[in-house]
């Protein structure tokens, strides 16, 4: 059993909050990514848009109105786009291009939007750090019109995390992502802060594909008194993985079946560990409540979990929805990216029995953007006991048979 003593000198929950939230460096990220969150999101969502609005005014007439259900049946849209279809309407409608009619939907007279290939053109230019994500969500707006009406082969045109090269471009070097390289290295180096002498910090990340959140713990870590434990779901990524801590004896790569419990990975002798990092692995383990209550088993005492995620976006859904299976959860395959709400990650922790949770984003009651949830794995949920009442029964019961029986 793990010494019960050695978490000790970590810090408290709320200390280890309050670190995060409080530096100075949390400031300064804000107001650099002010700029992402008041210009570049909002025209990656006028792009989305006018992509939608390219799209739908190519298969049905700006003078009439339609349902999706309708071009469906029609054989415009093929059945396994219809989740996709009804996405890019719920687009219009919130921008005001499309609005309720008697048939379904119908264009809003001189509601129109700006040509979306100039959109695209003026986003590269004008922020070209953002790149990455400005260049997957045109190329999904380029083939959007082929694969909703069946044309294109949508795995062909759906970009795989683990496979595009764009996407590692947006994972290696998007400040989108920056803040939660800097936060996981905060989490790393306050633990380091605190070690006594003698101790070693243990640290776990799980993730998949080319990860930021495993770069990021490496390259703050003190090998001299850390040890690190890194996992991943995909073979590719474990060569990646044994490259990055190629000169780092006490740094540790493995494959891991995140669909098998976290009791099954073969961890346990590694264990217990003061910080374990889940990056975007949430969505791909096969029972996520069950597992989290499994990884907080490899927790010591006063260790830390931090689970990081990607809000739902626009640009989410144009740039993967191509794919029918980004629609349906269960059926969405391991190259895909994973999206879930804070409030979703959470209710998870929660209901795997941890008590103590706290977000950290740029924006905590935004909509959009990556963030961390952290929690205490030793703090338990509470249940309280059902009140128990006394009651009375009325049985009705034949004269013979087992209502008799059991009167």
């Amino acid at each position: 059993a793990p010494d019960a003593s050695r978490g000790a000198w970590l810090p408290g929950f709320d200390a280890v909050v309050s670190a995060c939230r409080g530096s100075q460096a949390l400031a300064e990220r804000q107001s650099e990514r002010h700029g992402y969150y008041e210009e570049v999101e909002p025209l990656l969502d006028v792009l989305c848009a006018a992509f939608a609005s390219d799209v739908l005014k190519r298969l049905v007439p700006c003078d009439g109105g339609f349902s999706p259900d309708g071009l469906v049946a029609s054989g415009k849209v093929p059945p396994i786009h219809e989740r996709l279809l009804q996405s890019l309407c719920n687009v219009l409608e919130e921008d005001g291009v499309l609005e309720p009619a008697v048939d379904g939907l119908r264009w809003v007279p001189e509601a129109g939007l700006p040509d979306p290939q100039s959109v695209w053109l003026s986003l590269l230019g004008d922020y070209p750090d953002h790149a990455a994500e400005i260049m997957l969500a045109g190329r999904a707006g380029l083939h959007l019109h082929g694969v909703l009406t069946g044309e294109h082969d949508p795995a062909a045109r759906t970009p795989r995390v683990c496979e595009s090269n764009t996407f590692a471009q947006f994972v290696g070097g998007s400040p989108t992502l920056r803040r939660i390289d800097r936060t996981i290295g905060t989490l790393v180096d306050d633990a380091l802060a605190r070690r006594p002498n003698q101790a070693r910090v243990r640290v776990l990340v799980l993730s998949i594909c080319q990860s930021r959140v495993a770069a990021a713990v490496v390259g703050r870590a003190n090998f001299a008194h850390c040890d690190v434990v890194l996992g991943t779901g995909d073979a590719d990524a474990l060569v990646m993985l044994e490259e990055l801590i190629d000169h780092h004896p006490a740094a540790e790569a493995y494959h891991v079946d995140l669909e098998d419990p976290p009791s099954r990975w073969g961890l346990g002798k590694s264990a217990p560990f003061d910080l374990i990092v889940l990056g975007s692995v949430l969505n791909e383990f096969a029972d996520p409540q069950e597992s989290l209550a499994e990884l907080r088993q490899l927790a010591g005492p006063g260790g830390m979990l931090a689970v990081v995620e990607q809000r739902p976006s626009r640009w989410a859904d144009l740039v993967f929805g191509l794919d029918p299976a980004w629609w349906h959860s269960a059926e969405r395959s391991a190259g895909l990216l994973t999206v879930s709400t804070p409030q979703q990650v959470i209710d998870c922790l929660n209901s795997a029995g941890c008590r103590n949770t706290a977000l950290l984003a740029d924006q905590p009651d935004g909509e959009s953007g990556p963030y961390i949830v952290l929690a205490d794995p030793a703090a338990e949920i509470e249940i309280p006991p059902v009140a128990r009442h006394h009651r009375h029964y009325l049985l009705v019961h034949d004269h013979a048979g087992y209502s008799a029986a059991m009167a």
